[in-house]
């Protein structure tokens, strides 16, 4: 009885704040973490400066505390942001945080004799790039920005600290009416093992798509 009461409003909290949340912040946070590589990459100082310190302080910072700055910080000078604004933001900029640093490492991972060879026949700058470094440089990155994405839908649990009605606060207020924390935590497990059965089998299909001649080369190399 009361898990048939539960269902519908954990549902309703994951398909309105728990999943639009992680996939908008993810989005987002994929943009101005290629934003904060670029100012990274700079020429200006004050850029490379501001693009270091954003990736540091943000990385450095607990979620929970984020979104306490951001929620109650704020408001003491009048600088009021609702709960779901002060998530979106929240969890775009720690996306971006991380987001840029594996794309970075990424980037920095292709062979230097690449960069070399690009410019040695004489193309510009940006064709190198485009042309020869990214797509060296895309696939290792694919599966860790799923699994960030998968950390993210698991790490919106702390909005409701900030009165964001989410899988896990719809859960909380039911527990609070009935008293049924085994069977409401147990749901609230169930809803989140779906959404990460889902994703990580998405994430290893992109993985192989985009790495299947790596997979074909180690397999071939351990089996010799």
């Amino acid at each position: 009885m009361i898990l048939r009461q539960a269902i519908v409003p954990i549902f309703r909290g994951m398909v309105t704040v728990t999943i639009p949340i992680s996939i908008l912040s993810s989005l987002a946070g994929l943009m101005l973490g290629i934003v904060l590589i670029i100012m990274r990459y700079s020429k200006f100082g004050l850029f490379r400066f501001i693009s270091k310190n954003v990736v540091w302080i943000i990385r450095g910072t607990p979620m929970l505390v984020l979104l306490y700055f951001l929620f109650f910080g704020l408001a003491e000078y009048n600088i009021l942001l609702s709960s779901w604004t002060t998530a979106l933001i929240a969890f775009t900029f720690f996306g971006a945080a991380f987001m840029s640093e594996t794309i970075r490492g990424a980037i920095q991972a292709v062979d230097q004799g690449q960069w070399e060879a690009g410019l040695s026949s004489g193309l510009p700058k940006f064709i190198v790039f485009r042309w020869i470094i990214l797509p060296q440089a895309i696939p290792p990155i694919i599966s860790p920005l799923i699994g960030y994405f998968i950390s993210a839908i698991k790490m919106t649990s702390l909005v409701s600290n900030i009165g964001l009605s989410d899988m896990l606060l719809e859960g909380k207020q039911f527990i609070d009416f009935y008293y049924a924390p085994f069977l409401i935590y147990g749901l609230l497990a169930f809803f989140y093992l779906i959404l990460f059965a889902i994703l990580t089998f998405i994430q290893k299909r992109v993985h192989l798509y985009f790495n299947k001649e790596r997979e074909d080369l180690l397999a071939k190399f351990l089996m010799e």
